[in-house]
């Protein structure tokens, strides 16, 4: 009798934050548990302004350092990149349909429809950041759902319908990134397939995967440069927003409040982590801490008003990711009384930060992921280890 040896590939998976780069290489198995080999970070220099070609540059770089230190160990089998919010432009489209007399809905009326509503998305992003529709990649295109004379349909095929509504998830990027990570991983791994992602639909599928394909919940993924929020209902993107205060908002506080440098500034918050710090330096950092989080609750608590007026009593559920520091106080940011009259029971929702430590068991070996900065790749890492094989 003979026994197979589970099938492997060795993959890159990328995690690009606005002013860090977190990479995993490690082994997918087809229906098996990842098994992590290596990890790397590299942090561009800290950004005083948040201006996107300082920051852009900064990335590149980041991101060639990577590939190339990759590069002089075992070959790559493929390479899978999530963007964070800083990135890209996100958009849950409802395309209707509705004829006087019957139709057919077939795969050229569908690609149609979704190239409308491509280009309508990428003209989104051209007026709110002046950036040309040529400039712009298309990274995901996910249809969720279909109904068909309003009923759910899993084969839209061969139907004589009157009304059609699909439900579809589009995000865009600048072209100059997506094809600057092809060109890098292709001179030093030989890599001609690059895949990407965003980090809020790899959070959005995990969350379903893990609490239901039907649950509603918030997700609020804090990022260096951008807080997003997403609210899903009944298993459906409905809305995505975001707003320019992340976590380098908060240090670029602490720098412009006391006239210190970026490193000064971040080792008094891990001295205040560890109670380090001489009582009027402890009390000036709180102060500033304070103010900070009130800008950021405002701006939250903006978003929330906007999705409470278009859907209604939002989910009592957040789910919250943290790619910066203080995760609790961002966490305590997102729960303050004044939410509770736009949540489904009146009263404040319940926020669930999320750990690498809760997820040690989906992976072969124990990963060396300890950091709430890590759970992004995390979670990157085990839906790369899933889909991969669906690309083969």
């Amino acid at each position: 009798m003979f026994f197979l040896k589970p099938k492997t590939k060795l993959l890159l998976a990328l995690n690009v934050n606005a002013s860090t780069v977190q990479a995993v290489v490690f082994l997918a198995r087809k229906n098996g548990k990842p098994e992590i080999t290596r990890t790397f970070q590299k942090v561009a220099a800290f950004p005083l302004k948040a201006d996107f070609p300082v920051l852009l540059q900064g990335i590149k770089q980041a991101l060639a350092e990577i590939f190339k230190e990759i590069g002089k160990s075992a070959p790559i089998d493929g390479v899978f990149v999530s963007l964070s919010s800083s990135w890209y432009f996100a958009q849950p489209k409802i395309i209707k349909l509705r004829e006087r007399e019957n139709f057919e809905l077939t795969e050229e009326i569908l690609d149609q429809q979704l190239e409308k509503t491509i280009s309508s998305v990428k003209e989104e992003f051209e007026k709110k950041f002046s950036v040309s529709k040529e400039e712009l990649a298309i990274l995901e295109s996910r249809l969720f759902k279909i109904l068909l004379n309003g009923y759910q349909v899993f084969d839209f095929r061969n139907k004589k319908i009157k009304t059609a509504e699909l439900y579809v998830y589009l995000t865009v990027a600048p072209l100059g990134l997506t094809e600057e990570i092809k060109k890098i991983a292709k001179e030093n791994l030989g890599a001609n397939n690059v895949h990407f992602h965003t980090s809020s639909f790899i959070l959005f599928e995990k969350m379903r995967e893990i609490f239901g394909w039907d649950e509603s919940f918030l997700i609020v993924d804090v990022g260096e440069e951008i807080t997003e929020v997403m609210i899903v209902k009944s298993g459906l993107i409905k809305e995505i927003s975001s707003f320019s205060k992340g976590g380098n908002f908060i240090i670029r506080k602490i720098i412009s409040s006391l006239k210190i440098t970026p490193e000064e500034a971040f080792s008094y918050l891990k001295m205040r982590g560890r109670n380090e710090l001489i009582e009027d330096l402890k009390s000036k950092i709180e102060n500033i801490l304070k103010e900070a989080f009130l800008e950021w609750e405002k701006s939250f608590k903006e978003i929330l008003d906007d999705f409470y007026r278009f859907e209604g009593p939002l989910p009592e559920r957040i789910f919250m990711f943290n790619s910066a520091l203080l995760p609790e106080q961002f966490a305590a940011a997102a729960s303050f009384p004044e939410l509770s009259d736009i949540f489904a029971r009146g009263v404040p929702p319940v926020v669930l930060p999320f750990m690498p430590a809760a997820f040690r068991d989906e992976f072969l070996k124990e990963p060396a992921f300890k950091d709430h900065k890590e759970i992004v790749v995390s979670f990157l890492t085990l839906f790369f280890n899933r889909h991969v094989w669906e690309k083969s």
